[in-house]
C-alpha cells in the first residue's frame, strides 16, 4: 500500500494542470503565428482542432497501453514524445 496517497494524488494534479496550460497557450500561440503568417481563420481554427484531435487520440491510445505495460513506463515514455516538448 501507498504510505503518501495525498502525494501521490497532489502530483497528478499537478501534471494534469500543467499539461492543460501547456495546451492552451500552444494553441493561443500558435494562432498567433499562423495569423501573422497570412492563414485564414479557418485554416487556423483547422489546423488547431487538428492538434487537439491528435492529443485527443493520442491520450487514448496511450490509456489503453498503460493497462498492458508499466504505467511509470507510460508516463515516462509520453514525457519525452510530447509533441510540445520539441519546440
Amino acid at each position: 500500500m501507498n504510505p503518501r496517497p495525498h502525494r501521490d494524488l497532489a502530483l497528478i494534479n499537478a501534471a494534469g494542470f500543467l499539461r492543460s496550460l501547456d495546451v492552451g497557450l500552444t494553441g493561443v500561440v500558435l494562432g498567433i503565428y499562423l495569423f501573422r503568417l497570412g492563414l485564414s481563420s479557418l485554416a487556423i481554427g483547422l489546423a488547431i482542432a487538428a492538434g487537439l484531435a491528435g492529443s485527443a487520440l493520442a491520450t487514448v491510445c496511450v490509456s489503453f497501453a498503460a493497462d498492458r505495460v508499466a504505467v511509470c513506463a507510460v508516463y515516462f515514455f509520453g514525457q519525452f514524445t510530447s509533441t510540445d516538448s520539441h519546440q
